[in-house]
């Protein structure tokens, strides 16, 4: 049997022994995901913080003056960005552009794992729609960080999770089967010391530490759904072959847990995350 670390105080450990290179959080990605954790979303307020940082401003404008985004006038202002767009529109645009910056080379598993990633992001606001959830700028910053310790392992250990990797792809295995048999942890429960370091809320925390865990073994944690609904996401994503993806195993009981009993459900789902993920693909991924 493997013995699977995920203790925050294993971590502590890890990072002390492995002196582990954590990628920052930028100062606007913490502002931002702080004003979208807010049960009301102060559009002036996003703004302002966005218009602090001229290249940032520059960038959000970019997105939202491309063909995929703009819907007829060209886009001057971050205010005219929100007019225009719309609000939630440009909350994306605005997590993914600060996000951004957390990648540190292009190579073809970072690409791949954000590309998945980002896939999970739209699909996670896809489905918090399809069930009337609210809180779909949450969920997209959920989907979007879930498997942010992919990334961090990647940046420490880039040979062996290359070949992490391929195993997964060609054995059909779940990544955290193949990282446990590697490393001794999992993307998971560093995923988790990484948010930890960023003094991220504790409900993305749970995303990131739970969203490999079944419906079943989490069903009394108040953050519960939203672990699965991105579990939900992951899995549509990884059917679709979006960037690299998982391995799952029967997942009727976690999907049913957040409400997608329905075959067609999950067909219509997929369908809108083909349709809408390559509005996001070539910002991303450039």
């Amino acid at each position: 049997m493997l013995m699977r670390i995920n203790r925050e105080d294993d971590f502590e450990e890890i990072a002390a022994v492995s002196n582990l290179d954590i990628p920052s959080l930028p100062v606007i990605a913490a502002r931002v995901i702080g004003i979208l954790g807010k049960e009301l979303m102060n559009a002036e307020e996003l703004a302002e913080v966005i218009s602090h940082d001229p290249s940032f401003t520059s960038r959000v404008l970019k997105v939202a003056n491309s063909p995929y985004f703009c819907r007829g006038d060209s886009v001057s202002s971050v205010d005219e960005a929100i007019m225009h767009v719309g609000l939630e529109t440009v909350n994306d645009i605005v997590v993914m552009a600060a996000l951004k910056d957390i990648r540190r080379e292009s190579d073809d598993i970072n690409m791949g794992l954000w590309g998945h990633s980002t896939s999970v992001a739209v699909a996670s606001r896809l489905i918090a729609l399809e069930l009337k959830s609210g809180r779909q700028g949450e969920h997209f910053i959920h989907g979007l960080l879930h498997d942010i310790g992919k990334t961090a392992m990647n940046i420490n250990f880039k040979e062996k999770y290359a070949a992490v990797v391929d195993e997964v792809r060609s054995s059909g295995r779940p990544f955290e089967d193949v990282e446990f048999s590697a490393f001794g942890f999992a993307h998971s429960g560093i995923g988790d010391y990484v948010a930890k370091k960023w003094h991220l809320p504790v409900e993305i925390r749970s995303v990131i530490s739970m969203h490999h865990l079944a419906a079943s073994e989490i069903a009394g944690n108040e953050h519960a759904f939203d672990v699965m609904l991105v579990k939900a996401a992951d899995y549509i994503c990884s059917e679709l072959k979006i960037g690299i993806g998982d391995n799952f195993g029967l997942m009727e009981k976690d999907l049913a847990f957040v409400g997608l009993t329905k075959s067609s459900q999950l067909e219509r789902l997929m369908e809108k995350v083909k349709e809408e993920y390559p509005k996001y693909e070539s910002f991303m991924l450039d």
